[in-house]
């Protein structure tokens, strides 16, 4: 899995540190409600996101429009100018770089 990079992402940990890490840890759709979904792991370090240890916080996302191809749905994630969390955290993931 790639680990991404963005600045400013809007999520914190308690102490108030950014984020900045991510990991897109599952992502397609859900037919029912006719969205896509994108579940992700944020770190406060690099190096514990490329070793895949326990996440910083998790979020799970859910947009239209309903995308099937999983790199169409992440470009599409990618695309977004902010988008709000099923928590109600509102985030932005826009043009990470992949580290």
């Amino acid at each position: 899995m790639n680990v991404y990079f963005k600045e400013n992402i809007g999520i914190q940990t308690a102490q108030g540190h950014d984020l900045n890490y991510f990991v897109v840890i599952s992502i397609g759709n859900n037919f029912e409600t006719g969205t896509n979904t994108a579940t992700i792991n944020f770190y406060l370090f690099e190096g514990d996101a490329k070793e895949g240890k326990p996440a910083n916080a998790q979020r799970t996302c859910e947009w239209v429009p309903m995308l099937t191809d999983t790199d169409a749905i992440r470009q599409n994630l990618f695309s977004l100018d902010s988008i709000e969390t099923t928590s109600q955290d509102v985030i932005t993931l826009k043009n990470p770089s992949i580290v």
